[in-house]
């Protein structure tokens, strides 16, 4: 009986393992892309790495592609300790640089997306690459205009073969 169950373990073992080899790969790759996130966005800014706020989180969907997402400030809370309130003006600086901020992420989140195609060599040629961010906002602040989540994708193949001048054509933009 012993060797029955032994012989049943050692086969469904053999036929996850069969199943789940393609995915392997993909997942060390995504933790790859993880780290390569990291590092653009961290260094985005580079007086203010602290605006990324944890690291980037990804996952590969089978039939989809790999998702990938992450959570940053756009730009330095006007407030410390000595400052709790944020002055008017202070909130009116905050506001301009976020705004001046967004164009330059979304080029960075563009340029992910092409180094993330091809970094995923598992990954078929059609299916997809997307890269979420969200925008976290404060409660004193005029939000109005400024996006709260930007979401790129697009299919591997595209993203390969577009030049730096063609990406933004081949990948989907929402902004919310």
């Amino acid at each position: 009986m012993n060797r029955l169950i032994c012989a049943l373990l050692l086969a469904a073992s053999l036929i996850h393992a069969a199943g789940t080899a393609g995915n392997h790969a993909t997942l060390v790759s995504i933790v790859s892309v993880q780290k390569n996130i990291d590092g653009k966005l961290t260094h985005l800014w580079p007086d203010e790495p602290f605006l990324v706020l944890g690291g980037a989180r990804g996952l590969y969907l089978n039939g989809y592609g790999a998702v990938f997402t992450a959570e940053i400030y756009l730009a330095p809370a006007p407030m410390n300790v000595f400052q709790p309130s944020p002055t008017r003006e202070m909130i009116a600086r905050y506001r301009q640089r976020k705004q001046e901020r967004v164009p330059q992420l979304e080029e960075a989140m563009r340029e992910v997306l092409a180094q993330t195609a091809s970094s995923l060599s598992t990954l078929a040629d059609t299916d997809r690459v997307v890269l979420a961010v969200d925008l976290p906002s404060f409660a004193w602040e005029d939000s109005a205009g400024i996006p709260s989540q930007i979401i790129m994708q697009g299919q591997k193949s595209a993203l390969l073969a577009a030049t730096k001048d063609q990406l933004a054509a081949v990948i989907q933009t929402e902004v919310y």
